[in-house]
């Protein structure tokens, strides 16, 4: 569950990014790239170092378990939702009168920051799960 997450990081950067500067979306593909061989290497070293699969685990396995996974959810979200801002606020700069773009764009961004925050939980709970 969690490659395929990472996977889907990637394609909705690069469909996000279609139709922008193409040397954006090798930026946004390789950073996502890079930073999924970083966190899976990270999360596959921790599991086993501090035996997280199986046991009997120490205090501090769990809490570096987590943190790791929530430092590189900012990693991948923040990004995301400044791609996701940037795009969306391409399609509004054309949109007449001035007080419905200006509501749109604040509107957008007051949005795409609420789903980046509840993504975060998502992507915690796919990568740590419910432990304690």
């Amino acid at each position: 569950m969690g490659i395929i997450t990472l996977l889907l990081f990637m394609l909705l950067s690069n469909s996000l990014l279609k139709k922008v500067n193409k040397i954006l979306k090798w930026i946004a593909l390789g950073y996502y790239v890079a930073l999924s061989a970083i966190f899976l290497f990270g999360d596959w070293y921790i599991t086993n170092h501090f035996h997280l699969k199986n046991g009997p685990v120490p205090k501090e396995g769990f809490a570096t378990h987590f943190d790791w996974i929530s430092t590189f959810g900012y990693f991948y979200l923040i990004p995301m939702v400044i791609i996701v801002i940037y795009v969306s606020l391409r399609g509004v700069k054309n949109i007449y009168p001035k007080g419905l773009r200006v509501f749109l764009s604040i509107f957008i961004i007051t949005v795409s920051f609420g789903m980046g925050y509840i993504a975060l939980f998502c992507f915690v709970l796919i990568f740590y799960g419910f432990a304690p």
